[in-house]
């Protein structure tokens, strides 16, 4: 048995065989500085990090075997040290103080989920080396812009909701998107979402929405569509209402 014992507070045990860590709300201001590591940790899988007040990575490399990391909640800036973290797929920097995405591509091959929820990020960018990126949330920033996505090919789940989008576009090379929501956004029209046959959900509450033009046949595998509280002409809402009530989709008006 080993433990880490965090400045100021209490000591964390742990066996070297665990699977995870949990070093969260400790107000930890520096990884390298604040944590007094005794026994091996370099085969935990995973580490919970949320609620601390660090901006830097740097000393997390002695956890050289994480493949997740979820540090929300924090006030993370440099990301540099995660590139000696060879196995990393899934990152978690929700509710930070980020105001671009920061570049990721020494993870290129092994990232595989990235969550940058409630951030204050402008612009969708830094991602297109990410070629195994296979989920991306990115919900309650001030993105305006769907762009820089058509590299990440291999995205099955995308949430851009609560942001300032007005147009659904450049999505069409992202054949293996099943999961879309673009919910509380200024979106006006549906232009856009016709080249995604595969989506299984589509997530468009609370938009500015008044016409549905696009044939919902044409979505082969839809399981669920949401247009709640959209001003949506009674001809068109009845109409995707009517398809996917025949077709055991799952509506919501």
């Amino acid at each position: 048995m080993g433990y880490i014992k965090v400045k100021g507070k209490r000591e964390i045990y742990f066996e070297s065989d665990d699977w995870i860590i949990d070093l969260g709300g400790l107000s930890i201001e520096d990884l390298e500085q604040d944590l007094n590591i005794q026994g091996d940790v370099s085969k935990i899988p995973r580490i919970h990090l949320n609620g601390n007040i660090f901006k830097s990575f740097d000393g997390i490399e002695i956890f050289e075997s994480l493949e997740t990391i979820h540090a929300d909640n924090n006030i993370v800036k440099d990301v540099s040290a995660l590139e000696n973290l060879k196995n990393l797929s899934v990152l978690n920097l929700k509710s930070g103080k980020l105001t671009k995405i920061p570049n990721l591509g020494f993870l290129s091959n092994t990232l595989e989920c990235l969550y940058l929820d409630r951030n204050n990020i402008r612009k969708i960018d830094n991602l297109n080396q990410l070629a195994k990126l296979q989920k991306l949330t990115l919900r309650s920033n001030n993105i305006s812009e769907i762009e820089n996505l058509e590299k990440n090919s291999e995205l099955w789940f995308i949430d851009l909701g609560n942001n300032q989008i007005s147009e659904i576009k450049n999505l069409g090379t992202l054949k293996n998107l099943k999961i879309l929501k673009l919910d509380r956004n200024r979106i006006s029209s549906v232009k856009g979402i016709e080249k995604l046959l595969n989506l299984k959900e589509l997530y468009l509450q609370y938009n500015e929405i008044s016409r549905f033009p696009i044939n919902i046949k044409n979505f082969p595998y839809l399981e669920q569509v949401t247009l709640k509280k959209n001003p949506l002409i009674k001809s068109d809402l009845e109409s995707v209402e009517q398809y996917c009530n025949n077709h055991n989709i799952y509506f919501i008006d």
